[in-house]
This record gives C-alpha cells, sequence and structure tokens, in this order.
C-alpha cells in the first residue's frame, strides 16, 4: 500500500458492511486483501427495524422505471442503520493510518440510480437513493477527506468477477470464459466471455441473475444458492426459526 493513499474496499450486503484495506502485488500485478478488516452488523444499530419488510418489488420497478423512487418513513429508518455502519467501518479504518488519503471503492447489491450513486431498487432492505452522498458528508463532518468522491456504487456481483480476475490469487486470471457464484446471505453472479468481463446488466435478453430465477412455486433460486436462503428454507419445512 502507498504511503501516501489508503485503499478501502467495502463489500455491502444484506445484513453487514465489510471493509478492507487493499495492497498491490507488484510481484505478481495484482491486488489482495490488507491487514485491516472491520466488520458492522446493520442489526447492532439502534435504527435497525427487525421486522422491516421492504416495499413490493413490482412497486419498485415500476418508482425504478419513473425515476420518481419515494423512500417510505421505515425505509428511511433502516437506510440510516445502514449508512452508520458504513460511516463507523470508514472511521475505524481511516484513524489507523492518519495524515494518508483515501479512495473507497464500494460494492451492494441492487439496482442503483441514474447517476450509480444511490440504490433504487433492494429486494432485502431499504432503499437509499442518497446513498454515497450521505456517507461522504458526514466522513467529511469527521474530518475523514477522501482524495475523490465515491464515483459509483459497483454491482456486488460485478465486483467479485473484478476480484477474481485482478486479484493476485483470482481464478477468472487463467480462464477465458467463466461463470461465478457467490452464496453468502444472498447470491452473486459474475461472468467472463471471450476474455472479457461483462456485467449481468448487459446479457439481460438472454442470462438472468440468480435472484430473478423462480422455481414453480415462486421462490427465487438464491434461496437456493446462499446460505441464508437455505437456512429460511429449512425453516419453512422444519417449523423452526
Amino acid at each position: 500500500m502507498s504511503d501516501k493513499l489508503l485503499l478501502i474496499g467495502l463489500d455491502g450486503g444484506a445484513s453487514k458492511i465489510n471493509g478492507w484495506t487493499i495492497d498491490f502485488d507488484s510481484d505478481k500485478f495484482g491486488f489482495r486483501l490488507g491487514k485491516d478488516n472491520i466488520q458492522k452488523t446493520y442489526g447492532d444499530y439502534p435504527e435497525f427495524i427487525k421486522d422491516f419488510r421492504s416495499v413490493d418489488l413490482a412497486q419498485q420497478l415500476k418508482e425504478f422505471s419513473e425515476n420518481q423512487i419515494r423512500p417510505t418513513a421505515t425505509e428511511q429508518i433502516q437506510a440510516k442503520a445502514y449508512t452508520q455502519a458504513v460511516i463507523d467501518v470508514v472511521r475505524e479504518i481511516a484513524d489507523r493510518y492518519p495524515n494518508r488519503k483515501i479512495l473507497i471503492g464500494i460494492g451492494m447489491p441492487g439496482l442503483k440510480t441514474s447517476d450509480d450513486r444511490g440504490i433504487a431498487v433492494l429486494l432485502n432492505g431499504p432503499r437509499m437513493p442518497e446513498y454515497t452522498p450521505t456517507i461522504e458528508l458526514a466522513l467529511r463532518q469527521k474530518s475523514i477527506n477522501l482524495i475523490a468522491p465515491i464515483q459509483r456504487i459497483g454491482s456486488d456481483a460485478d465486483y467479485c468477477g473484478i476480484g477474481e480476475e485482478y486479484s493476485a490469487a483470482g481464478s477468472f486470471t487463467s480462464a477465458s470464459t467463466a461463470y461465478y457464484l457467490g452464496g453468502g446471505t444472498g447470491a452473486a453472479d459474475a461472468l467472463k466471455i471471450n476474455d472479457k468481463l461483462v456485467p449481468f446488466d448487459d446479457v439481460k435478453p438472454w442470462l438472468a441473475k440468480t435472484w430473478e430465477l423462480q422455481n414453480d412455486k415462486g421462490k427465487s433460486l438464491e434461496r437456493y444458492a446462499s446460505a441464508g436462503g437455505i437456512q429460511s428454507i429449512y425453516s419453512d419445512y422444519s417449523g423452526i426459526s
């Protein structure tokens, strides 16, 4: 890691935000995780609503298509837990490296706003159209200055592909065409075709994301490919919470 620049990668999901310092491996000419890792769980914040339910997906998509995203009061409260968790992760890492210039990259699930700086549709969480501006303002108020604004919120799925391609230990590096499926709280898909990373949004006409595919009972296949989904299916059949 440069003595002047601190790279922080943030991976957000349905239940937590995970932050790492990022180093460049000059020998393997690729990136690798640094030594510092901070995680924050949204549920640990007082604003978090335990029984929160997302707005109906059809309504979310309608507002998205009309560019009229109107988060509910409940979503706005829940969003405070999400954004505060990010702020705390960045602050705790930055405090370990005083006087460093900070550059942040962040991946989050869901469909993004037209400027890629907010979250317009989210299956398991609140919509946050002002996600990155809110984070940047709070960091400035804590005297944490970024070398540049957060340019965009990347797709956590696409970023999995970038990680596999450009990590010093990446699995895409030696492959010409490959498909990535990662399972955690949710599922993430990434694609490489003919030596090029291809965002799933670019192949919508012929390939769907895991969360968009449903079985004959209307359950997303993401539930069968993620730890959280498998637990929920087991709960449905067993009657155990």
